[in-house]
C-alpha cells in the first residue's frame, strides 16, 4: 500500500487519527487471519 498518497488524500484532517485508523485496520486485518486459522484447525481435528 502507499502510504504517502493516502496521507496526502487525507490532509485536511489530522495525521494522528489517519495513523489509528490505518492501525485500528491492520489489527481488523491480523485477527480474522486468526479466526479463519483456528477454524480450519477445528475442522481438521
Amino acid at each position: 500500500m502507499d502510504f504517502s498518497r493516502e496521507i496526502e488524500e487525507n490532509e485536511g484532517g489530522p495525521v494522528e487519527e489517519f495513523i489509528i485508523y490505518m492501525l485500528i485496520q491492520q489489527i481488523n486485518e491480523h485477527e480474522k487471519e486468526i479466526e479463519i486459522r483456528d477454524f480450519f484447525m477445528e475442522i481438521s481435528d
